[in-house]
């Protein structure tokens, strides 16, 4: 089998990581957006978000579109930050899972924050110093709704 070329929006430390850990496989490194050329022998591509949040997203693909690629992972869970020309082509895959993490802290800290009236009973001074009533996050009822 030979060498294997995959093309990275990714950052440098990931791409390096991917490189030391999987033999037989070089990373050319790319600039974020659609690709406007691939060489020949890409047949996988580490894509980013295509735009920033409130940002536009390309209407048409690149000229060439979808190249030699056969495989397009995403870094993220979601697909919003993606034009739908994207997922006409080869296999699209997502990180599925990688911010499950963060995103149960996220939601733990929303919840205690909540719960505990932060930041607005937060003070600077001894000055500022009042009682103030905070509410109890124990025998609560938590109700989750979600897409994913």
């Amino acid at each position: 089998m030979g060498r294997h070329l995959i093309a990275s929006q990714f950052n440098e430390a990931f791409n390096e990581t991917v490189a030391r850990s999987v033999p037989d496989v070089e990373i050319l490194r790319l600039p974020p957006g659609p690709p406007q050329v691939l060489p020949r022998d890409v047949e996988i591509m580490l894509a980013a978000p295509f735009r920033k949040a409130g940002g536009e997203l390309p209407a048409a693909p690149p000229s060439g579109w979808p190249f030699s690629l056969r495989w397009i992972q995403l870094i993220s869970v979601g697909i919003d930050f993606y034009p739908p020309w994207l997922f006409d082509g080869p296999v699209v895959t997502c990180a599925r899972g990688s911010s499950s993490v963060a995103l149960a802290e996220f939601a733990l800290a929303a919840i205690f924050a909540a719960a505990k009236r932060l930041p607005d009973i937060w003070i600077a001074g001894a000055d500022q110093w009042a009682a103030s009533p905070i509410g109890m996050v124990e025998a609560q009822t938590l109700g989750i709704v979600g897409f994913g």
